[in-house]
C-alpha cells in the first residue's frame, strides 16, 4: 500500500515539474475501477498543436494538456 501511494507522489511530481517545463495544466481525476497505463497523444490544428500526456495507475488518472504554436516563434 505504501508503494502505491510513493509511486502516485512520485508520479504527481513529475507531472508538476512537467506542466511547468511547457507551460501547460495537470488535472488528477479519480477513476472509476481499476486501470493502468499511460497515453501520449496530439492534435495538430492549423496555428497550433495540442499534446495530451496522461499516467493512469490503479484508481487515480494524472494528465498533462499542453498547447506549441506551428512554425518558427517570431
Amino acid at each position: 500500500m505504501i508503494n502505491i501511494i510513493i509511486g502516485l507522489l512520485i508520479l504527481s511530481t513529475a507531472a508538476m515539474y512537467w506542466s511547468n517545463l511547457v507551460e501547460g495544466e495537470v488535472s488528477i481525476a479519480p477513476v472509476i475501477g481499476l486501470m493502468f497505463g499511460c497515453l501520449y497523444s496530439y492534435q495538430q490544428l492549423e496555428k497550433e498543436t495540442e499534446y495530451t500526456l496522461q499516467f493512469c495507475l490503479f484508481i487515480v488518472s494524472i494528465t498533462v494538456e499542453w498547447k506549441s504554436t506551428n512554425g518558427l516563434k517570431k
